[in-house]
């Protein structure tokens, strides 16, 4: 069952961790077992792990670093710098 961003329940961090070192996405070793197997079974479908998404977010992580002044709506992937 995959997961659905745009659902008004939906929690990043109830189901994913952010692998700050690979810039991989993870499934929550603290989440259910059946959130851990939706995380899973997301991050396969959409290839979320593949390379290129792991570097554009490796910039992205970077840009954020480097701005003084971060606006997290300025970011595609601002789900990793919400605290």
């Amino acid at each position: 069952d995959l997961l659905r961003p745009d659902e008004a329940a939906f929690e990043f961090k109830k189901y994913f961790i952010y692998d700050y070192i690979q810039h991989r996405l993870l499934p929550n070793p603290q989440a259910s077992a059946e959130e851990k197997v939706r995380a899973e079974v997301t991050i396969r479908v959409f290839n979320l792990n593949h390379s290129g998404m792991c570097i554009s977010r490796r910039h992205a992580f970077e840009r954020f670093r480097k701005d003084e002044e971060p606006f997290l709506s300025d970011y595609n992937f601002r789900f990793m710098f919400d605290d």
